[in-house]
């Protein structure tokens, strides 16, 4: 259903109860029904390129997602309820409005990709150090000073992207990601 006209998702997706994959990129969404979050075996669902503001809570149902894009949007907060997302290994959120990252993203144990580039975030939680099996962070183009302490703690951490933001300094405890080959 990608790369359409549509502007409205109907509460009616939530009799879809087998839908493992579902792309709606580049549309004219502007929300999502609540009834999002009936779709328990949802693995994958694109978001990119459209018009959503806001993200329903109800998104947090939706535990066996594993990749979530809801790049290129006008998203500016992401709902708490992200952290009850166990099983997430990539989201994208580039090229939103997002100003901050909730603390319980921390509890999203198994992501291993995060695209946050070109936001305006300026500050990341303490609880990212709880991500230990990320592999990949771009922040660049946002308003980050501080590094939280804690990211020492993303000893898989292989990509890090910072270009094109304020920071000053590297945290204490940097040098211990040894696994990381590529800082930019």
């Amino acid at each position: 259903l990608g790369n359409n006209r549509i502007t409205t998702i109907s509460p009616k997706i939530k009799n879809l109860i087998n839908l493992e994959e579902l792309d709606l990129s580049v549309n004219k969404i502007t929300a999502l029904p609540l009834e999002i979050g009936y779709l328990k075996k949802l693995s994958c669902l694109c978001l990119s390129n459209n018009n959503l503001c806001v993200i329903s809570p109800e998104i947090g149902r939706l535990t066996n997602l594993i990749t979530l894009d809801i790049a290129h949007n006008d998203i500016s907060v992401l709902p708490t309820e992200i952290g009850r997302m166990t099983n997430l290994r990539t989201i994208y959120l580039h090229r939103n409005k997002i100003n901050n990252l909730p603390a319980e993203i921390g509890n999203a144990i198994n992501l291993e990709t995060i695209y946050l580039h070109y936001n305006k975030i300026n500050m990341l939680p303490t609880e990212i150090g709880r991500l230990g099996q990320l592999i990949t962070l771009n922040l660049s183009k946002n308003y980050i000073i501080r590094l939280p302490t804690e990211m020492s703690n993303m000893v898989t951490l292989n990509s890090l992207n910072l270009c094109d933001t304020p920071i000053d300094r590297l945290p204490i405890g940097f040098s211990q990601l040894t696994n990381l080959r590529l800082i930019m």
